[in-house]
């Protein structure tokens, strides 16, 4: 069963996630504008500096409450990636006779 590990800060109107799945990643979104969390928007440019905030949050955080995994995540000031979706493997058909 795969492993999920990740952080998450949540501010007044954005939540910022910072996952470990295979490579970094990040998630930002605007909880007042997409509540239901579909639109990533952490790639877009125009919300660089408050995915810069976050991190320096979720950094304060574990830097508190010594949490070496987001030290390690954010390392070498990563960039934000956007989730590429995962393909679901293909359905076996029953063999008709």
């Amino acid at each position: 069963k795969p492993v999920m590990e990740g952080r998450m800060v949540r501010s007044q109107q954005y939540k910022y996630c910072l996952y470990a799945h295979g490579t970094r990643r990040e998630a930002l979104y605007d909880m007042e504008k997409d509540p239901l969390e579909t639109r990533n928007i952490a790639v877009d440019p125009r919300y660089r500096e408050v995915v810069l905030e976050h991190r320096d949050i979720l950094r304060a955080f574990a830097v508190k409450h010594h949490d070496t995994l987001v030290r390690e995540l954010l390392a070498n000031d990563v960039a934000p990636r956007p989730f590429e979706p995962q393909e679901k493997p293909a359905r076996k058909r029953a063999a008709r006779s």
